[in-house]
């Protein structure tokens, strides 16, 4: 078959590209990891190393397809190619997660807020910013470049499409059809270990496992999950979009999407409330069960200093123990 015609980049699809394909999911990562302000709000965008990974998949792609365009190794090409549609698919899945209401609601506002800066540019930065103000610019910006990545995977396509000058279509679809089943993959185990925790926790609440701890329990990770669970604030908002410091921060966007798009509230609700008597009794009998356990609230990507803030405040607790 023919090679695929080498399109005409341009300065500004490159700028384009640049900024919302590599600088865009740079910045979600690096913001999120700090602020946790998405999962303060409404679901967890990387609750595990695994979800991180899958992340960064996106900016070093699109880095990679700029290369690409200029070196044209053969083994450079294939990574290219295998990765392209995979860069798309991860963006594009938080984008669902997110919803198209909060999406609008994040374009709307963000907005509406870069007019107000462009007006009253010198007063805001002289002034002293709150908890509240930090909370809702990195919310809303980490809502937007999900979105905004996707742009950014359009942008680069030519680049992407020049850096495999030479190859047939009949040689690149096997990278295509491979890259797209791995990132299916990819995302299903970082996925599937959050939907049974909450779906075993759900059934745990319920009673309907007899108050039997659940073996999976007795994993490091899902013991600092369950505590994390128990002794989350409960702060939920009025608007019923976000819940600034939301309960249920530790699921993932698929969590989310089965719920029907529920805010952490409502996921709250729908586990039955494991802060309160449920979620202690677990909590101590997985400590009988392993008296080493360690049941301090902790995440893999340590708590913001807000989150160990609000610990601080809550000491009455037995469990909230242990190093931060």
């Amino acid at each position: 078959m023919d090679p695929i015609p080498t399109p005409k980049c341009t300065l500004f699809r490159g700028v384009l590209g640049f900024l919302f394909g590599i600088v865009g999911p740079v910045l979600f990562l690096r913001l999120e990891y700090k602020t946790h302000c998405l999962s303060g709000c409404l679901f967890d965008p990387m609750p595990t190393r695994w979800h991180f990974m899958v992340l960064l998949i996106v900016p070093l792609t699109h880095s990679l397809a700029l290369i690409g365009a200029r070196w044209r190794a053969p083994w450079f090409q294939g990574v290219v190619q295998f990765l392209w549609w995979p860069s798309l698919i991860i963006p594009a899945y938080y984008v669902m997660a997110l919803g198209p209401l909060v999406q609008g609601y994040g374009l709307f506002a963000s907005v509406f807020f870069a007019g107000c800066w462009a007006l009253h540019g010198v007063g805001l930065l002289t002034s002293e910013l709150d908890r509240s103000d930090v909370e809702l610019a990195s919310t809303l910006t980490l809502i937007i470049l999900p979105m905004l990545a996707v742009v950014g995977w359009f942008a680069l396509l030519p680049w992407v499409i020049r850096s495999a000058e030479g190859i047939s279509r009949f040689r690149l679809r096997p990278l295509w059809v491979s890259g797209v089943l791995s990132v299916f993959v990819a995302i299903g185990l970082a996925e599937l270990p959050m939907v049974k925790t909450f779906w075993d926790l759900k059934a745990y609440a319920k009673g309907q496992t007899k108050g039997v701890v659940p073996p999976w329990l007795l994993n490091d990770n899902q013991v600092a999950l369950v505590s994390r669970l128990r002794h989350a604030p409960q702060q939920f908002s009025s608007d019923g979009m976000f819940d600034c410091e939301g309960p249920v921060d530790v699921f993932g966007p698929t969590v989310r999407m089965l719920n029907g798009w529920a805010t952490p509230t409502e996921l709250w609700n729908r586990s039955y409330a494991l802060h309160n008597e449920t979620g202690g009794k677990l909590l101590d009998q997985i400590k009988e069960l392993n008296p080493a356990a360690d049941t301090f609230p902790r995440a893999w990507r340590r708590l913001s200093k807000w989150e160990r803030w609000e610990i601080e405040h809550n000491k009455d607790s037995k469990h909230l123990h242990g190093p931060r």
